[in-house]
């Protein structure tokens, strides 16, 4: 600190208006040099570097030499030669990241704030709740008009939060083929339907906030399908309308980042991009809108992320599609990604590891130099060599790596026989990617590749689709099997019903 002082205090204007700080400093300093040394030091109105010196025997000031000067007892000094002072540059400990990564705080009222799950909202008589319930079944685009006017004559404003509980949970939340009609519908009850419209939306964030914070979120595939269904028709009701989704109720990229770090991303990502794709109707948030923007920036940072699985890209694409915009087009955030926690890839149902696992040993015994470039963190772009990895994995190595990737067992047996490949696809992938892989690349391994990407895809599908058969199957037989054997006496008839029809 005595350096820094220093420069201070050489400051021209610090003097004249701040002259007592000025002083303070000068006075810190002299104080500090004649505790270092015993012997007198120079005023420091007389030379300000000289103030900054330590010991001249142990320690020099890099600010030149002093030569010969009269010190306040009247003796002299002589002048002695000065070396340059080296300050060592601070060495900083590093720290390992001690952060837990945790789901929640800061996504907004949303998901943060706590809501009586038993709470129950004020229902019409019965004769009324059957006619709504009958006008709702029943409306279409022919009578929507007609509808909506029987639903103003029919039902008073204090029912619309049942009304709108009953939107969400049964019918906007299940039939996202049905959001068009909805909306029509409630865009003919104009000033009554403003606050049914109030009522659905918290009916939204509500049942979002269950969904968010639901613990199978990551292997239903029935809540991740209620949560797109939502996201589709919040997105449609707010930005679709030129309407903002307020960071206060809910801040959509803390939640992908959140997503991201917590192995929430297969449930988050479809559901933010399907509030995204409202821009597109939109007037005021489309792209270059800048909170628009910042939303695809993070997108386009995870999409660069190793690993990650193909659907959420797909996603990703899919959204760009929407909006008419490329993924060359949007600056990445890689930055702020780099800032969150990295998740843990083993077991997180975001990520792919197996795939990359394989690329690895393919690549490795492709016979590529030990000493070779090798990933340095989470954050890659895709670009040509993502494209050359992968026909690297399907088998463009030489030697035992070639047959390997053609003995590799498929989910489909001999799958590779079944694809054929277009001759001239072969020139065009040499053209653009250059004569690079002309001496590897030819029909055989074009096939390889294709059998592998192929097989990916199956494995990365089947389990979810069969989860959801398998759930139906035993769903439906349970049903059918109670009701026909209900005054079966013998249990063992009904077991082996069971059993004969789930097989």
């Amino acid at each position: 600190w005595p350096q820094y002082c220093s420069h201070i205090v050489q400051i021209p204007h610090l003097k004249d208006g701040y002259s007592e700080l000025v002083a303070e400093i000068e006075a810190a300093m002299s104080e500090n040099h004649n505790r270092q040394s015993p012997a007198p030091s120079v005023p420091a109105s007389e030379n300000v570097s000289a103030a900054s010196s330590l010991d001249g025997q142990s320690r020099s000031t890099s600010f030149g030499s002093l030569g010969a000067d009269s010190l306040p007892n009247g003796r002299s000094r002589t002048p002695t030669a000065v070396t340059p002072f080296e300050v060592p540059a601070p060495t900083i400990p590093e720290v390992a990241d001690t952060r837990v990564a945790e789901f929640g705080p800061k996504l907004g009222r949303a998901v943060t704030q706590e809501v009586d799950e038993d709470i129950q909202h004020e229902a019409p008589p019965d004769a009324v709740l059957d006619r709504v319930q009958f006008l709702i079944n029943n409306v279409s685009p022919s009578n929507v008009e007609q509808k909506s006017q029987e639903l103003k004559e029919m039902l008073e404003p204090k029912y619309f939060d049942w009304l709108g509980h009953y939107l969400v949970v049964k019918r906007i939340s299940a039939q996202p083929n049905f959001h068009s009609l909805y909306l029509a519908f409630l865009d003919n009850l104009g000033d009554y339907g403003k606050g049914l419209i109030k009522s659905i939306l918290c009916s939204v964030y509500l049942n979002i906030g269950k969904l968010l914070r639901s613990p199978k979120i990551t292997t239903s595939t029935s809540e991740r399908s209620l949560l797109k269904n939502l996201g589709s028709w919040l997105g449609q009701i707010t930005i679709a309308r030129n309407r903002p989704i307020m960071q206060l109720m809910l801040d959509c990229k803390e939640l992908l980042f959140q997503g991201y770090e917590n192995g929430r991303l297969i449930a988050v990502t479809p559901f933010v991009a399907k509030i995204l794709e409202g821009a597109k109707n939109s007037v005021i948030f489309r792209p270059p809108n800048p909170w628009v923007m910042g939303l695809l920036g993070v997108f386009r940072a995870l999409y660069g992320v190793e690993d990650l699985k193909m659907n959420i890209k797909f996603e990703v694409e899919v959204l760009c599609k929407n909006l008419n915009i490329t993924l060359d087009q949007i600056p990445p955030r890689t930055a702020a990604l780099k800032k969150r926690i990295r998740p843990v890839k083993e077991r997180n149902p975001d990520f792919n590891i197996k795939s990359s696992m394989v690329s690895q040993q393919s690549s490795s015994s492709s016979g590529a130099p030990a000493g070779g470039p090798k990933p340095s963190g989470d954050l890659t772009s895709p670009d040509a060599k993502s494209t050359q990895a992968a026909f690297a994995t399907g088998g463009l190595g030489q030697g035992k790596s070639a047959s390997s990737g053609k003995d590799q067992p498929t989910v489909i047996p001999n799958l590779a026989s079944y694809v054929t490949i277009n001759p001239s696809l072969t020139n065009l992938i040499q053209q653009a990617q250059g004569t690079t892989l002309a001496s590897t690349l030819n029909a055989a391994t074009l096939q390889r590749s294709v059998s592998v990407a192929v097989d990916r895809a199956i494995r990365e599908i089947i389990q979810p689709v069969v989860e959801r058969s398998v759930t139906i199957a035993c769903i439906t037989t349970k049903e059918i099997v109670t009701k026909d054997f209900a005054t079966e006496g013998d249990e063992n008839k009904m077991h082996k019903a069971a059993q004969l029809m789930v097989a």
